[in-house]
Parts: C-alpha cells; sequence; structure tokens
C-alpha cells in the first residue's frame, strides 16, 4: 500500500500490521496508529497533528520529515524508545517528554534593567 498526497482526518489503523507500506506528503490529523505493529513502514513528509501513537513503538517504522510535535503517546513515552528522530523531531520529543530546552548562549545575555 502506498499513501500518497493525501489528507485522512480522524483515520484509524489501530491494531493493524501494516508492512512494505508508507505514507509520503499527506495529512493524517487527529488519526490515530495505535497498537500498530509495523515492518518497512514509512511515513515521509506527512502531518501527524493530534494523532496517537500510543502503544506502537516508533522504532519500528520510518517518520522521516513528518511533523510529530502534537502526538500523543503513553504517560511514560515508551513508544520513543528506540526511534530514530531528526533534530527538528527531536525538539517535539523533548517536548512531549516536558523537557524545556534553554539556549544558553542567550541566556548568559539576559539582563534586567
Amino acid at each position: 500500500m502506498k499513501i500518497e498526497k493525501s489528507t485522512f482526518l480522524y483515520v484509524s489503523f489501530d491494531y493493524s500490521d501494516l508492512r512494505n507500506s508508507g505514507i509520503y506528503e499527506s495529512k493524517m490529523n487527529d488519526g490515530s496508529f495505535s497498537e500498530m505493529s509495523a515492518k518497512n513502514f514509512s511515513i515521509h513528509s506527512t502531518n501527524l497533528a493530534g494523532t496517537s501513537f500510543k502503544g506502537t513503538m516508533l522504532s519500528s517504522l520510518s517518520l522521516k520529515m513528518s511533523e510529530i510535535g502534537d502526538i500523543y503517546i503513553s504517560e511514560d513515552a515508551r513508544e520513543l524508545r528506540g526511534a530514530k528522530l531528526d533534530v527538528s523531531q527531536t525538539m517535539d520529543a523533548a517536548k512531549l517528554l516536558g523537557i524545556q530546552i534553554v539556549n544558553r548562549m542567550f541566556a548568559l545575555f539576559q539582563f534586567t534593567l
């Protein structure tokens, strides 16, 4: 299966077993990929805002250049273990974990009058 340049709002792939397939340059807002198993499954350049990945190990799929800032994962964030993320996605993942990232150089130059 190959989904390309498509929009799917509220789509559910819960409990799916997806192999040798992918979603490319699409919008999958407010969908669900919960409790999914995947092998050779890629989500590339896709907006995933509001999408749930609870119970799906992100290490089992590729999320190249996809927007993951507002995804839903479990409270213990186990879905992120072993995930391969680019720099932008790492910043988004840090926010999901409640980490606040500060720019140390900028902080050195802050002062109050």
